[in-house]
């Protein structure tokens, strides 16, 4: 306000200003500053209407500059940068979120991609094909914007980026997308000389104007974006929108207007281990300060090796930061229950000694936090140990006691589950997959009901998908999601979600050729890879699951060509059943599926012995119940009588 007051004495003194003037006849120049102040809502004082008069990069008013001995450029950019309308600011919140409001997990210190960062500022200074689309795991292109970030802060980029706005498109919008290029463009005026605005889309599947993946081009689909960069051609505006492999591929791949007259493409590679490492180990005082706790390099070394060995699709530091938290946390816990619950029961020196001990990381609590996070047993998902070899005879022990007829299964299974446990398993590939045919109430739904009880910890851990509500072929994409544009298309697919939060899991698809053949294209991805992309583009891994497929392919409907008159089934009609299955399945499902799965079982029609112990278990079963409700009601039933309801 003092440069201004001078300002007006110095013109007042040269031109004799005449203070009986009524009218005043205004020059273009200041017509069009008044215009500017009246549209961007500025209060007319001293201060705004400085600022616009320096931007008028007028003779007369560096003149007086020079006269004051006032450095212009300075003057231009302090004022510049001290000021940023709130109106503009708050029609940006309308929609969008100011990046620097955001509080980031992780300090990103190491510049990791200095090369796509010196791409990225390049870009930001073009002024036709100006706009970036960058290509990685969000997590890193987040952290490649700290940098731009931090380093916008603290005024180290060049001087062109020294007035950058970054705000990121709400995901959840509460207008429509033609509504939000309206209000862009309402605010794009503002960014011709001083300011720079970045808008940074994540979810660009709000421009697909189609629900139709097939049957339109890529540049009707993003019709609106084509629309919303046409307009803010001549703005100081940038569009960076974050994406994946997949999603890049399905809305740019083929669209070479956009890729050719618009984005550039900076590709933002996974972090090496060193990376993720060294960005722990950077961050890593902020939990020793907070919890008091020791942390030395081998258990963040341990940290991220197990992470990647069990979660997997580890590209970023984020979960490693979840599971250290967890861990600090349940040792803060710890600690305070020892220093408090047991103060009474032990001495001083015990407690600090206790103490101690509690606030040293260790190999076993990362094991403990890692199958928290999964919701796995430690037993199971950490092999090569006693424990988990007395699982495995359990499983064992359970399988003979609860399904009947069928050892020569548990024989081919078992064998493949120990070779599992001992770590020699196939990579890259499910633990193991089977087709189980045979006839109804033979066991098949058990089997897998005890697989998951004893491997995985829960009967809860058993995905089970009922093949008969799949036979239309539009049900198919409920598995992996709906495409783009259709109804639940963020949900997510009902086996990749439940995959992803159960990772350690048997998937049972009950009766499989009662679904549309599509399912096989999804199954040959599951079984040949071991992991399967949802429509979202969110990478699923199979790789620690069981996949069993069940089938009545096959089953006579009617023993009584095998019985005749007797009771029981000989090897010979054993064999010749499953003759007759293994012919069916071989017949109904093509080559490439049957390659890819460990083995066929065939599990046989129960015999008289086998149901009689079938029948003596439900009954024991009954026994229990009636005692626990307190029935007094006592159940016998003779041999005969046994041997007569079986025989129904």
């Amino acid at each position: 306000k003092l440069i201004t007051d001078k300002l007006i004495l110095f013109l007042l003194n040269k031109y004799k200003y005449n203070k009986n003037v009524i009218n005043t006849i205004f020059s273009h120049k200041i017509i069009n500053i008044l215009k500017k102040l009246n549209n961007f809502n500025f209060k007319i004082n001293s201060f705004n209407l400085l600022l616009l008069l320096l931007n008028e990069n007028d003779k007369d008013i560096k003149y007086i500059f020079k006269y004051f001995n006032l450095n212009f450029s300075y003057l231009n950019f302090y004022i510049s940068t001290t000021i940023f309308p709130n109106n503009i600011r708050k029609k940006l919140e309308e929609f969008s979120t100011n990046i620097y409001n955001i509080n980031f997990i992780y300090n990103y210190n190491n510049n990791f991609n200095q090369y796509q960062y010196s791409k990225l500022l390049q870009i930001l200074n073009l002024k036709i094909k100006k706009h970036i689309i960058i290509e990685g795991v969000e997590e890193n292109i987040f952290s490649l914007l700290q940098i731009l970030i931090k380093n916008i802060k603290n005024k180290i980029v060049p001087i062109y980026l020294h007035n950058t706005e970054i705000w990121i498109l709400n995901e959840l919008l509460n207008y429509d997308i033609h509504i939000i290029i309206l209000k862009i463009l309402n605010i794009s005026k503002y960014f011709i000389n001083n300011y720079k605005l970045i808008l940074i889309i994540k979810n660009i599947e709000i421009f697909n104007i189609t629900n139709n993946d097939n049957n339109i081009d890529n540049l009707n689909k993003l019709y609106y974006l084509y629309l919303l960069l046409s307009k803010i051609y001549n703005y100081n505006i940038h569009i960076f929108i974050i994406t994946t492999k997949d999603k890049y591929k399905l809305y740019f791949q083929s669209n070479n207007l956009l890729k050719d007259y618009f984005f550039y493409k900076i590709q933002i590679k996974n972090l090496s281990f060193l990376q993720i490492f060294l960005i722990l180990k950077y961050n890593i005082y902020k939990y020793i300060n907070y919890y008091k706790i020791h942390i030395n390099n081998y258990i963040i070394y341990e940290l991220i090796n197990l992470s990647k060995k069990y979660i997997k699709n580890i590209n970023s530091p984020i979960i490693p930061f979840i599971l250290l938290e967890n861990l600090c946390s349940k040792k803060y816990l710890l600690k305070n229950k020892v220093q408090y619950s047991n103060f009474n029961y032990l001495s001083t020196n015990n407690i600090s000694l206790q103490n101690k001990k509690n606030f040293i990381l260790t190999y076993e609590d990362i094991k403990n936090t890692i199958s928290e996070y999964l919701n796995t047993s430690k037993t199971i998902l950490f092999k090569n140990n006693k424990i988990t070899k007395y699982n495995i005879k359990q499983l064992e022990y359970y399988l003979y006691k609860n399904i009947h007829g069928q050892n020569h299964i548990f024989n081919k299974i078992l064998p493949l589950i120990k070779q599992n446990i001992i770590g020699l398993k196939t990579k890259n590939k499910p633990i193991g997959s089977w087709i189980l045919c045979g006839p109804s109430g033979t066991g098949k739904t058990e089997f897998a009901k005890i697989l998951a009880k004893y491997l995985f910890g829960s009967e809860k851990e058993l995905i089970r998908f009922d093949m008969s509500e799949y036979m239309e072929k539009h049900s198919i994409s409920r598995l992996i999601g709906s495409p783009p544009g259709y109804i639940g298309y963020s949900e997510g697919g009902q086996l990749t979600e439940q995959v992803y939060n159960n990772p350690n899991s048997i998937i049972l698809f009950d009766e499989i050729e009662k679904a549309h053949p599509d399912i096989y294209n999804i199954m040959l991805q599951i079984l040949d890879e071991g992991r399967l992309t949802d429509t979202t583009g969110k990478l699923i891994d199979f790789t620690n699951t069981i996949i069993l497929l069940t089938s009545n392919l096959g089953c006579p409907k009617n023993y009584d060509i095998y019985l005749k008159n007797k009771y029981y089934l000989s090897d010979i009609d054993l064999k010749d059943i499953q003759k007759n299955i293994k012919l069916s399945i071989n017949n109904y499902f093509k080559p490439e599926l049957l390659n890819r799965l460990t083995n066929i079982l065939i599990f046989n029609p129960l015999n008289i012995n086998s149901l009689l112990l079938i029948f003596n278990k439900f009954i024991n079963e009954l026994k229990i119940k009636l005692y626990l409700n307190k029935l007094n009601i006592i159940i016998y039933i003779k041999n005969e009588l046994k041997y007569f309801l079986i025989k129904l």
